[in-house]
C-alpha cells in the first residue's frame, strides 16, 4: 500500500491498480481510499463500477475511453470478475492504452499470476497484495482503535479475544464494535468482557472438541459438536476442521520430535503462539502413527460420506465416537 499512498500524495497516479490477496477488509479499505483520491463521493457521473462473471471487456475499454465530466479523472472498478481465470488479450493489451484521464480499479481475491492480464497490470500498474495480517500487526490495529475509545484491554484479553475471533479484519472489526459497546461504562476490557460479548469461532469449538477426544470424554465432544450442528454448522465443514485440526497435531508432533522450538512451530504450522502450548500438550497424547492414522479415518470417512455410503451427520458422530475410545 507504500506506493499507492504515494500516488495519492504526489497526485501521480497510475492507469491500472489491483488489489488482491485473502484480507477482503484491506482490499475494499485501499481501494476506497484510491478512488476517493482520485474522485469526490458526489462525482457519480465519473464512476463506474461493475462486478461479478460475465462482464463484457469491450464494455469496459469503452468506458474507460470515456473523458471524464468537469474532473480530472474517470474511475472504473472491477470487482471479483472472471477476468483472471479466462483468457483476455484484447483487455490485456488495452492496460498499455488507457488515457491519462481513467484509471482502473481491479478488487480480486484470487488470481492467475500465469495470466495476461495479470502481467500487463504488474507492467503498466500497481499489484497490492492484501494478505492475512499477523497477530503482532492485528493486535496493533486493536489497541490503537481501544485507544481511540480512551479504554485499556489487558494482555490475556487481548490474546482471548483474538483467539476467539480469528484473524479475519472484518470480524474482528465487528466483534470489537461489540465489545466496545459492551464495555462502554469501562475504563478496562477484561477477559470477562471477552467471554461474555465475542463468539467463539466454529474452529475453535472443534480444537475444544479435538482435546475433549483426546482424553476420551466423549459425551461432552458429542455435545459440542451438536451445539455446532444447532447453529447450522454443515457437517462437512465439521469433518474438514477436524482434519485440519489432526493435520495439524501431526505436524507439531514431528516438529517437537526434530527440537524445533515453539516460535518456530508456530510459524511453520500457521497457528496462533497462544495456541501452540495447547497443540503440544494434546500432541503428547498420541504417537506419530496415532495421528497418521486419525488423518486416514478421517480421509476415508469424508470420502464415504461423499459417495453417498455414509449419511455425512452419522459420519462425523462416529468419528467422534472412535476417537474418543481410541483415547
Amino acid at each position: 500500500m507504500r506506493v499507492v499512498k504515494e500516488d495519492i500524495n504526489n497526485r501521480q497516479f497510475k492507469r491500472v491498480y489491483l488489489f488482491t490477496g485473502e484480507e477482503s477488509y484491506l482490499r475494499n479499505q485501499y481501494s476506497k481510499t484510491l478512488r476517493d483520491a482520485l474522485i469526490s463521493a458526489d462525482e457519480t457521473l465519473n464512476l463506474a463500477e461493475y462486478s461479478g462473471n460475465g462482464i463484457d471487456a469491450k464494455e469496459i475499454i469503452e468506458t474507460a475511453e470515456t473523458a471524464p465530466f468537469l474532473s480530472d479523472y474517470r474511475v472504473v472498478t472491477i470487482t471479483e470478475s472472471d477476468f483472471f481465470k479466462t483468457s483476455q488479450d484484447d483487455l490485456a493489451e488495452y492496460m498499455k492504452a488507457i488515457p491519462e484521464y481513467t484509471v482502473i480499479i481491479f478488487i480480486q481475491e484470487e488470481v492467475d499470476k500465469k495470466r495476461k492480464l495479470y502481467k500487463a497490470i504488474k507492467d503498466n500498474g500497481h499489484i497490492v497484495e492484501c494478505s492475512k495480517q499477523t497477530e503482532e500487526t492485528l493486535s496493533k490495529w486493536i489497541l490503537s482503535k481501544i485507544k481511540n475509545e480512551k479504554k485499556e484491554i489487558t494482555g490475556s484479553a487481548l490474546r482471548l479475544f483474538l483467539n476467539r475471533v480469528g484473524d479475519d479484519m472484518e470480524n474482528v472489526l465487528s466483534e470489537l464494535e461489540k465489545l466496545l459497546c459492551y464495555t462502554l461504562n469501562k475504563d478496562s476490557i477484561t477477559e470477562a468482557d471477552v467471554k461474555a460479548i465475542c463468539s467463539e469461532q466454529t474452529t475453535d469449538k472443534v480444537f475444544e472438541m479435538i482435546d475433549l477426544m483426546s482424553t476420551g470424554e466423549q459425551k461432552r465432544a458429542l455435545s459440542l459438536y451438536y451445539d455446532l450442528l444447532t447453529l447450522k454448522t454443515p457437517p462437512f465443514k465439521i469433518m474438514a476442521l477436524i482434519a485440519r485440526q489432526y493435520n495439524i497435531l501431526f505436524q507439531v508432533k514431528c516438529l517437537r520430535n526434530s527440537g524445533t522450538d515453539k516460535k518456530q512451530i508456530a510459524s511453520a504450522v500457521k497457528v496462533s503462539p497462544y495456541f501452540v502450548d495447547k497443540y503440544i500438550s494434546i500432541s503428547n497424547r498420541y504417537s506419530v502413527d496415532a495421528l497418521k492414522e486419525a488423518m486416514e479415518l478421517c480421509a476415508d470417512y469424508d470420502a464415504a460420506f461423499k459417495s453417498g455410503k455414509l449419511n455425512d451427520t452419522m459420519a462425523v458422530e462416529m468419528l467422534i465416537v472412535k476417537f474418543s475410545a481410541k483415547a
